[in-house]
Protein backbone atom coordinates (compact mmCIF):
# COMPACT_ATOMS: atom_id res chain seq x y z
CA UNK A 1 0.00 0.00 0.00
CA UNK A 2 1.34 3.41 -0.87
CA UNK A 3 2.07 5.73 2.04
CA UNK A 4 -0.03 8.55 0.53
CA UNK A 5 -3.06 6.28 0.22
CA UNK A 6 -2.54 4.96 3.76
CA UNK A 7 -2.29 8.47 5.25
CA UNK A 8 -5.37 9.54 3.29
CA UNK A 9 -7.26 6.51 4.63
CA UNK A 10 -6.32 7.37 8.24
CA UNK A 11 -7.43 10.98 7.78
CA UNK A 12 -10.67 9.79 6.18
CA UNK A 13 -11.31 7.38 9.07
CA UNK A 14 -10.81 10.21 11.60
CA UNK A 15 -13.24 12.42 9.66
CA UNK A 16 -15.79 9.59 9.58
CA UNK A 17 -15.51 9.04 13.34
CA UNK A 18 -16.05 12.75 13.99
CA UNK A 19 -19.02 12.89 11.63
CA UNK A 20 -20.71 9.67 12.75
CA UNK A 21 -22.06 11.21 15.96
CA UNK A 22 -23.39 14.21 14.06
CA UNK A 23 -25.04 12.01 11.44
CA UNK A 24 -26.71 9.84 14.06
CA UNK A 25 -27.98 12.92 15.91
CA UNK A 26 -29.30 14.48 12.69
CA UNK A 27 -30.95 11.25 11.63
CA UNK A 28 -32.66 10.86 15.02
CA UNK A 29 -33.90 14.46 14.93
CA UNK A 30 -35.31 14.03 11.42
CA UNK A 31 -37.05 10.78 12.34
CA UNK A 32 -38.79 12.58 15.21
CA UNK A 33 -40.63 14.69 12.59
CA UNK A 34 -41.21 11.73 10.24
CA UNK A 35 -38.36 12.51 7.84
CA UNK A 36 -35.61 10.08 6.86
CA UNK A 37 -32.00 10.85 6.06
CA UNK A 38 -30.59 8.22 3.72
CA UNK A 39 -27.32 7.68 1.93
CA UNK A 40 -27.04 7.41 -1.81
CA UNK A 41 -24.12 5.05 -2.32
CA UNK A 42 -22.63 4.26 -5.70
CA UNK A 43 -21.32 0.74 -6.02
CA UNK A 44 -19.82 -1.30 -7.58
CA UNK A 45 -18.95 1.64 -9.86
CA UNK A 46 -17.34 4.89 -8.65
CA UNK A 47 -14.78 2.82 -6.77
CA UNK A 48 -11.52 4.55 -7.70
CA UNK A 49 -10.88 5.61 -4.11
CA UNK A 50 -11.51 2.11 -2.79
CA UNK A 51 -9.22 0.52 -5.36
CA UNK A 52 -6.44 3.00 -4.57
CA UNK A 53 -6.33 1.48 -1.08
CA UNK A 54 -7.57 -2.05 -1.86
CA UNK A 55 -6.32 -2.85 -5.40
CA UNK A 56 -6.96 -6.54 -4.80
CA UNK A 57 -10.71 -5.82 -5.13
CA UNK A 58 -10.35 -5.01 -8.83
CA UNK A 59 -10.62 -7.58 -11.62
CA UNK A 60 -6.89 -7.32 -12.38
CA UNK A 61 -5.74 -7.06 -8.76
CA UNK A 62 -3.89 -3.87 -9.68
CA UNK A 63 -6.57 -1.35 -8.71
CA UNK A 64 -7.16 -0.24 -12.27
CA UNK A 65 -10.57 0.29 -13.68
CA UNK A 66 -13.60 1.93 -12.20
CA UNK A 67 -15.64 -0.98 -10.84
CA UNK A 68 -15.12 -3.45 -8.04
CA UNK A 69 -14.87 -7.09 -9.08
CA UNK A 70 -17.99 -8.71 -7.69
CA UNK A 71 -16.57 -12.22 -8.04
CA UNK A 72 -13.83 -11.72 -5.45
CA UNK A 73 -15.06 -12.95 -2.03
CA UNK A 74 -13.27 -10.09 -0.23
CA UNK A 75 -15.30 -7.60 -2.28
CA UNK A 76 -18.51 -8.94 -0.79
CA UNK A 77 -17.00 -8.83 2.71
CA UNK A 78 -15.86 -5.23 2.14
CA UNK A 79 -19.25 -4.10 0.79
CA UNK A 80 -21.12 -5.78 3.65
CA UNK A 81 -18.95 -3.88 6.14
CA UNK A 82 -19.51 -0.59 4.31
CA UNK A 83 -23.26 -1.12 4.00
CA UNK A 84 -23.57 -2.21 7.64
CA UNK A 85 -21.93 1.03 8.74
CA UNK A 86 -24.02 3.10 6.33
CA UNK A 87 -27.22 1.47 7.56
CA UNK A 88 -26.20 2.17 11.14
CA UNK A 89 -25.59 5.83 10.35
CA UNK A 90 -28.69 6.18 8.14
CA UNK A 91 -31.36 3.87 9.62
CA UNK A 92 -33.94 4.65 6.94
CA UNK A 93 -36.08 1.80 5.60
CA UNK A 94 -34.43 2.24 2.18
CA UNK A 95 -30.92 2.61 0.83
CA UNK A 96 -29.82 3.51 -2.69
CA UNK A 97 -26.77 1.54 -3.81
CA UNK A 98 -26.72 2.49 -7.48
CA UNK A 99 -25.13 -0.05 -9.76
CA UNK A 100 -26.43 1.58 -12.90
CA UNK A 101 -23.20 3.50 -13.40
CA UNK A 102 -20.85 0.52 -13.35
CA UNK A 103 -18.86 0.57 -16.59
CA UNK A 104 -18.36 -3.21 -16.63
CA UNK A 105 -15.33 -2.59 -18.88
CA UNK A 106 -13.01 -4.84 -16.89
CA UNK A 107 -15.76 -7.35 -16.15
CA UNK A 108 -15.87 -8.26 -19.86
CA UNK A 109 -12.28 -9.57 -19.68
CA UNK A 110 -12.31 -10.91 -16.12
CA UNK A 111 -12.19 -14.74 -16.03
CA UNK A 112 -13.98 -14.81 -12.64
CA UNK A 113 -16.86 -12.63 -13.86
CA UNK A 114 -17.12 -14.46 -17.18
CA UNK A 115 -17.20 -17.86 -15.43
CA UNK A 116 -20.03 -16.70 -13.17
CA UNK A 117 -21.94 -15.21 -16.12
CA UNK A 118 -21.63 -18.49 -18.02
CA UNK A 119 -22.75 -20.49 -14.96
CA UNK A 120 -25.77 -18.21 -14.54
CA UNK A 121 -26.40 -18.37 -18.32
CA UNK A 122 -26.18 -14.58 -18.67
CA UNK A 123 -24.66 -14.81 -22.16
Amino acid sequence: MQVDAFVSLIILELMVILHQKGLKTSSTMLQSVSLWLFQKSKMPGHSNEVMAVYPELSCTGKGDGFDLCMEIPDTEVFLKKVLTEVMDLFPAPYIHIGGDEATMRFWKNCPKVQANDAKAQLH
